[in-house]
């Protein structure tokens, strides 16, 4: 600590330094000209410090004060915000309304923008962004005649909400697109989603887009799923979905076949592929159910021996139809089909987007 005493006159003044009460701490201080200097700064060093400066005519004298923080063993703690969240940054040390209250930022007195100190001395972060993480430090001093000062460091962590659920609850209510990181920092990258804020009664629904949602035509293929087509998903990979799937409470997607004169599961004609890479046996509407659709699970399929509508394998159109909603299954990666190699076999296939929602 350095503190600098200016006096003038003629002839030049002589400075002299004392403390207030008590004695300077003489084996930790340095005098060289008009700069007093403490070494080794302690509590007990605190007090008012007294420069003279005197000469034939008299002396003039002018204080200044040192105020020493002692400060105790350190509390820490973390805080995720995620981005675009207002969010109150709490001091874990307890106060009162006379408490003396400093906020610093990586170790500077300089807080970014958007973070302010509101009147209960709570520290307030506006539209959270990337640079407002980082390490944060509360000081405190909770009575005018102590000389202790405790401080907490919380340190920030910004992150993308994990689901539209998550951004629902923590973010906004506005549908839209915003980006999601569902398996945190240091797993897969964050990736843009749309967020349905008011399907399935407002929970926040994510929803992400594929290549083969259109209705899409099936023939002139006979062997068993000599039909192929891949299902390349908007902006992210598998296993982003895959974390979004784990992450999420419920996941569906919709799957649809409309044949005419040509089987669907039966004889092992058509299925659809997991995101493991899984030949999956069942259709939209039976979960698990190995050769089954929706129709064989309520009976009622146009045959009753019947599992599934188009297996009647009749020149008629049918349609079997309906969710997965395995979640571990989801999202379909490929959808295989046959049984279309005659003039008047053929069949459309329809894919839903990803949907998932709720907090796993």
């Amino acid at each position: 600590m350095i503190f600098t005493c200016t006096a003038t006159g003629q002839p030049q003044p002589v400075i002299t330094w004392n403390k207030s009460e008590g004695l300077l701490p003489h084996s930790r201080i340095i005098i060289r000209d008009v700069e007093l200097t403490i070494l080794n700064v302690s509590v007990d060093d605190g007090g008012l410090y007294v420069c003279t400066g005197t000469n034939a005519l008299g002396s003039t004298s002018s204080v200044v004060e040192l105020n020493v923080m002692k400060l105790s063993t350190d509390l820490s703690s973390s805080l995720l915000v995620y981005i675009g969240q207002n969010n109150r940054v709490l001091c874990p040390v307890p106060t009162s309304q006379h408490s003396i209250v400093l906020w610093m930022y990586n170790k500077t007195s300089t807080l970014p923008d958007g973070v302010v100190i509101d009147e209960s001395k709570v520290l307030k972060i506006s539209s959270a962004k990337i640079y407002h993480g980082g390490n944060y430090a509360c000081v405190v001093r909770n009575s005018s005649s102590s000389e202790t000062w405790t401080t907490a460091r919380v340190t920030v962590h910004i992150g993308y909400p994990e689901t539209c659920s998550s951004v629902k609850t923590n973010v906004t209510d506005v549908s839209g697109h915003y980006v999601i990181d569902s398996d945190g920092v240091g797993g897969t990258a964050p990736f843009d989603v749309y967020c349905n804020m008011t399907d399935k009664g407002g929970i926040g629904v994510t929803i992400v887009s594929h290549d083969t949602e259109n209705r899409t035509h099936v023939d002139g293929c006979d062997e068993e799923g000599c039909y192929k087509r891949n299902v390349t998903y908007m902006g992210a990979s598998f296993s982003q979905l895959t974390a979004l799937t784990d992450a999420s409470l419920h996941c569906e997607q919709f799957i649809s076949y409309e044949c005419f004169d040509a089987k669907l599961l039966h004889n092992g004609k058509g299925w659809w592929v997991s995101r493991d890479g899984v030949k999956m046996k069942y259709w939209g509407g039976a979960v698990n159910m190995e050769g089954y659709c929706a129709c064989g699970v309520t009976q009622t399929c146009v045959q009753e021996q019947k599992k599934c509508n188009c297996d009647a394998n009749e020149e008629i159109w049918h349609e079997d139809s309906g969710l997965l909603t395995d979640k571990t299954h989801l999202p379909v990666s490929q959808l295989r089909f046959g049984d279309t190699g005659q003039e008047h076999e053929e069949g459309y296939h329809i894919l839903g987007k990803l949907k998932c929602f709720g907090t796993a």
